[in-house]
């Protein structure tokens, strides 16, 4: 892609990727990774015309709950879940728009944005609380 100056990279991370989750730790923690490093990769390539999505939904109407810990738990998503749809097409908007950080859903960007402004072991907190089993 490099060479030929043309592609582009959709990474999928997580709204849990800005905040501690007890209880899916490794996951959290994993998307935060993912986050980073797909942020920083639009950043390294955009001089070669590439873009970089870094895609962040919250809950999604897929089997992820029932295939994870939490099995057939009836498991409220403050919010809302979203279709997957409503989640490809955000990603492909933003890469039309040039790539960047998507986070899809109205409550899932207050809820990040709001998660900066307080401490952040009360966000784990009340985190722990949401995901314990």
């Amino acid at each position: 892609m490099i060479a030929k100056r043309r592609g582009a990279v959709i990474n999928l991370s997580s709204t849990a990727a800005f905040q501690p989750l007890a209880y899916t730790t490794l996951y959290a923690a994993t998307k935060s990774l993912v986050t980073s490093f797909s942020m920083a990769l639009a950043e390294e390539v955009r001089p070669y015309g590439l873009r970089v999505v870094t895609l962040c939904p919250g809950g999604t109407r897929t089997n992820f709950f029932q295939a994870s810990q939490y099995g057939t738990r009836d498991f409220k998503i403050p919010g809302g879940m979203q279709s997957p749809h409503e989640v490809v097409e955000a990603a492909l908007t933003k890469l039309d728009r040039g790539g960047g950080l998507v986070i899809c859903g109205w409550f899932n960007r207050v809820s990040v944005f709001s998660q900066r402004l307080a401490p952040r072991a009360l966000v784990a907190r009340l985190a722990a609380r949401v995901f314990k089993v």
